[in-house]
């Protein structure tokens, strides 16, 4: 469906960018399955008002799930 063919996506660009160097560290290509799911339904679920907000909320999420400071995401930014 929709859904999976959008969350496969994000998962590939997660795979990609690898952020937190979990895929690169030998994790499983699956690693950041939960967060692309996550994301997949922030995006789905924004209201066009709130589009503009994606980043803050994607941002925050990223922050909460990895336990990162203000400093850590910085140099994710």
């Amino acid at each position: 469906n929709n859904m999976n063919s959008f969350v496969t996506r994000i998962n590939h660009i997660l795979q990609q960018e690898d952020i937190e160097g979990l895929i690169e560290a030998g994790a499983p290509s699956d690693e950041y399955a939960s967060e692309a799911d996550a994301i997949a339904k922030m995006i789905t679920n924004l209201s066009e008002q709130n589009r503009e907000n994606l980043e803050n909320a994607i941002y925050t999420y990223w922050e909460e799930v990895f336990n990162l400071s203000a400093d850590e995401m910085i140099l994710r930014r």
